[in-house]
C-alpha cells in the first residue's frame, strides 16, 4: 500500500511539473497604464471639462425645479392669504413636504446621473482604445491585457505595452481626435422620481 501511494504522488508529481513546464498552453499577458494613457493624452483634461459641463446643467436644472416649486408655494400662501383656516394651513405645510422630498428625490437623482455620466464617458473612451490597445497587445504576442491597478502586485516592464499603445494613438490623433464628447446629460424633467 505504501509503495502505491508512493508511486501515485510520483506520478502527481510528475504531471503538475509537466503541467507547470508545459509553455505552449500558457497564456501571454501585457498590462496596460490607463492612467498614464490618460494624461498624456489629455484626457483627463476633456473628461473634467465634460463632467463640469454635466454638473453645471443638472445644476441649472436642479435650481429651474426648485423656483418653480417656489412659485407652486407662493402662490398657494397667496390663496390662503393672511389668515389661514388650520385646515388650509395644513394643506400648505403637506405641500412644502411633500416639495421638499420630491427636491431632495431630484438631487439624488441628479448625483445618480452625473455617475453614470461618467462612467458613460469612461466607457466610450475605453471603446475608443480598444482597436489600438487589441493590436498593440497582438503584436506583442498577449492574450490577454490587465490594466495596472493596486490589485496587480508586480509585473515586468517586458509586458508593459502603455508606450507602444500611447505612441500609435498619438500617430492616430493626427488622423482623427479621440476625444469626442458622448451625449449630454438626460434631463432630470424627463425622469420621474
Amino acid at each position: 500500500m505504501k509503495l502505491v501511494v508512493q508511486v501515485f504522488a510520483s506520478l502527481m508529481m510528475l504531471f503538475v511539473l509537466s503541467g507547470c513546464l508545459d509553455k505552449s498552453s500558457s497564456k501571454n499577458v501585457a498590462v496596460l497604464d490607463v492612467e498614464v494613457i490618460i494624461k498624456a493624452t489629455k484626457q483627463d483634461e476633456i473628461f473634467q471639462t465634460q463632467i463640469k459641463q454635466a454638473d453645471t446643467d443638472l445644476s441649472n436644472q436642479l435650481k429651474s425645479m426648485a423656483a418653480e416649486l417656489e412659485k407652486q408655494l407662493a402662490d398657494i400662501k397667496n390663496e390662503i392669504g393672511d389668515k389661514p383656516s388650520e385646515e388650509d394651513l395644513a394643506k400648505y405645510q403637506q405641500k412644502v413636504q411633500q416639495s421638499n422630498i420630491g427636491l431632495r428625490q431630484k438631487q439624488e437623482l441628479a448625483r445618480s446621473k452625473l455617475q453614470q455620466y461618467k462612467n458613460a464617458i469612461v466607457v466610450e473612451w475605453r471603446k475608443k482604445i480598444q482597436p489600438t490597445v487589441q493590436l498593440v497587445a497582438q503584436e506583442n504576442g498577449a492574450d490577454v491585457v490587465m490594466i495596472s491597478s493596486p490589485s496587480i502586485m508586480w509585473f515586468s516592464d517586458s509586458v508593459d505595452i502603455t508606450d507602444e499603445v500611447l505612441a500609435k494613438l498619438r500617430k492616430q490623433s493626427n488622423d482623427a481626435p479621440l476625444n469626442d464628447e458622448v451625449s449630454s446629460v438626460e434631463s432630470m424633467s424627463d425622469a420621474n422620481p
